[in-house]
């Protein structure tokens, strides 16, 4: 039914749905160094992997539409929405990300 596909497809591009019907997809770290989804109305989402690469798979800092983000996960609606999710990526992991309630 796709849904092995799926769980393997969304956590390439940086997003993973923790519990099935919720709203919340956690931020992991891309395969890619660069995705986009085309959501509601045509709208796109793209999450940009900076500094990624072999080794580099710790995310360090996010911004999202150009403003710091520092929350672990995006809701659905983000996504919906449009815009852009940056990581940067490092070698090392970086423990005051992704901290904010």
């Amino acid at each position: 039914m796709g849904q092995m596909s799926a769980w393997y497809v969304l956590p390439s591009c940086g997003i993973y749905p923790v519990c099935p019907g919720e709203t919340r997809f956690e931020i992991t770290s891309p395969t890619f160094d660069r995705i986009d989804i085309i959501g509601g109305k045509e709208k796109k989402f793209s999450i940009i992997a900076v500094n990624d690469g072999p080794g580099n798979v710790f995310i360090q800092a996010a911004r999202l539409n150009g403003k710091d983000y520092r929350k672990c996960y995006l809701d659905y609606q983000q996504i919906l929405q449009g815009g852009t999710l940056e990581l940067r990526m490092a070698d090392k992991p970086n423990k005051n990300w992704g901290i904010e309630e």
